[in-house]
């Protein structure tokens, strides 16, 4: 006989689940939308647990339509594929998973936009107490670049540069050389040039480049920082899993980072941090003030340096569309 009570939730107890899957489409403050599914899995206790599956565009291996096709084989045919999409990986792990406050953690600023939105939005973050900030100058000359780093100087950060790969190994030389290395705390893939990060003598972080960390020669990498995972494009628990371990390994850090995900998405994010127990270095999951709406409510503030969820937020139905739903013994995963 099985015994249930609310201090006690047994995965094994479980003999029958609801699935739905959804879709949405969030308007994001600077035009367009992000587009993503939701899954909803409900056990026979009527225990509901939810997960995002959203593909970035660009960064993702997948799209949402390769997403949905994979989640509705599993749920509908209960076919396991031996290897789960990205996103799809991390969707269901974190319904199977879901994160139960109260969780803190430190987050940084980001700063996108141009260089008066970026100087402004230093002001507010700065204002609001943020120590850290992440700024991006992938768009900019190496002169606006200077100009731009020694004006956000002023507000104090320690700052995480993003320059996304878009500089030549010599003008990303040129750009941190007017820089004292102990003014950051990383610079995210200074260069295109990834044969040459050797000889960059700043503190230096893989992100687009990642995947490349278990074939670069690292160990001549003497100021390497550390890698930066997204849950998302990686596959969650499990996808990052192999990257922190090599971490660990090499003694490198690790920080967590987004790919536009919804609240629901980000909340994801920080279970699969508190999972590492990975939650002590600045989590970057400010990119959510860049959606007009959100999939939770009440709404959950993530624009602050000291992020705190006490109760858990629900998810708003009403602003998702119902791909298909049914009842399924869970595969095993």
């Amino acid at each position: 006989m099985v015994v249930y009570s609310s201090l006690l939730y047994r995965m094994d107890a479980v003999t029958e689940w609801k699935w739905t899957t959804y879709s949405f489409q969030l308007p994001l403050l600077s035009g367009g939308f992000r587009n993503g599914l939701i899954l909803r899995l409900t056990d026979n206790f009527e225990k509901e647990r939810w997960g995002e599956i959203a593909p970035l565009t660009g960064r993702s291996k997948e799209n949402i339509r390769q997403a949905l096709d994979q989640l509705l084989k599993i749920f509908s045919e209960g076919k396991v594929d031996d290897e789960l999409l990205p996103s799809v990986q991390f969707g269901i792990e974190s319904a199977l998973a879901f994160l139960s406050p109260p969780i803190t953690a430190p987050l940084y600023a980001f700063l996108h936009g141009t260089p008066d939105e970026i100087l402004q939005q230093a002001k507010a973050a700065h204002d609001k107490g943020y120590t850290v900030a992440k700024v991006k100058i992938s768009s900019f000359k190496v002169d606006q670049a200077v100009d731009l780093l020694n004006s956000l100087k002023k507000n104090r950060f320690r700052l995480r540069v993003d320059c996304n790969s878009a500089f030549s190994f010599e003008e990303a030389k040129n750009l941190f050389s007017h820089f004292d290395p102990s003014q950051f705390d990383y610079v995210e893939d200074p260069t295109y040039e990834i044969s040459r990060l050797a000889d960059f003598h700043f503190p230096f972080a893989l992100d687009e480049t990642v995947f490349d960390c278990f074939t670069l020669p690292i160990q001549t990498y003497s100021h390497l920082y550390g890698l930066i995972l997204k849950p998302t494009i990686l596959g969650g628990k499990k996808g990052c899993a192999p990257f922190v371990q090599f971490a660990k390994k090499h003694r490198l850090k690790v920080v967590f980072s987004p790919a536009f995900e919804s609240g629901l998405g980000l909340l994801q994010i920080l279970s699969v941090a508190k999972y590492f127990n990975l939650l002590s270095d600045p989590i970057g999951l400010d990119t959510h003030r860049y959606l007009a709406r959100d999939l939770l409510f009440p709404s959950v503030n993530f624009d602050s340096p000291k992020f705190a969820l006490i109760s858990s937020p629900e998810v708003n139905t009403s602003l998702l569309q119902e791909a298909a739903h049914g009842k399924c013994e869970l595969p095993n995963f």
